[in-house]
């Protein structure tokens, strides 16, 4: 989905370890202008996360020159949030990367089939062989810490 196509949907509500989009609204390193783009931000235990499968993404560079972000309808009764960036603990990145590989079946990690238990990190930590090595090994995840 296009940022439009995000924007004018129905806002779907959190629920601990499944994606939904999100607009993300940073600004961007190099213009200073607003760069919205739709994001699958996962809560885990009440944080936020988005991740990315390296961490050359332009907008992954935006998020962390800025040090924070607006997501649009994100809080209570679809109001704007804004959140401060930092990059995801090794634990929090394996249960992000975890839940993002369930949910969307990405190539990021090869995850428990409950990935909440307390093994959940070291297990989500296993890579895959090939190719998905290298998307285990450069994948981000950045947690986004509400300011208000």
């Amino acid at each position: 989905m296009d940022v439009e196509q995000v924007r004018e949907a129905p806002v779907k509500p959190y629920e601990d370890g499944i994606p939904v989009l999100r607009v993300v609204d940073v600004l961007g390193r190099k213009s200073g202008e607003p760069q919205p783009t739709a994001l699958n931000v996962t809560e885990l235990d009440g944080e936020h996360y988005v991740c990315a499968p390296a961490p050359d993404r332009d907008w992954v560079r935006n998020l962390l020159a800025a040090g924070y972000c607006r997501i649009e309808r994100d809080g209570p009764d679809a109001r704007d949030t804004v959140r401060r960036v930092t990059t995801a603990t090794a634990d929090e990145t394996a249960r992000a990367l975890a839940a993002q590989r369930r949910a969307l079946a990405s190539p990021f990690t090869v995850a428990s089939p409950d990935a909440r238990s307390s093994e959940a990190p070291d297990r989500a930590r296993e890579e895959v062989g090939g190719s998905g090595e290298a998307h285990t090994r450069r994948a981000i995840v950045l947690r986004l810490e509400a300011l208000n």
